[in-house]
């Protein structure tokens, strides 16, 4: 059970430190500044994961443009890339 020294009492002396996660993320702006590589660097190399809706689309298209997609995963099956 929890000492009485362990909860916060909104109607207590204490005050809330409302810019606690400047203590924990001081520098925000590193979480963002993620540096991805050019496709042309990954694109022989990467995984493809396909959601719901990439696997939906071809029901929504034309037969010429189903064709297309076909190609393109089953080049991407034969090289294990999904």
């Amino acid at each position: 059970m929890a000492k009485d020294d362990d909860c916060l009492d909104p109607f207590s002396d204490r005050t809330f430190d409302q810019f606690w996660l400047n203590n924990v993320f001081p520098d925000p702006g590193t979480l963002f500044a993620v540096k991805q590589k050019a496709i042309g660097e990954i694109q022989n190399t990467c995984l493809v994961a396909l959601d719901a809706n990439v696997l939906l689309l071809p029901f929504k298209l034309c037969a010429e443009s189903f064709s297309k997609i076909a190609d393109v995963y089953k080049t991407l099956a034969e090289n294990y890339r999904i």
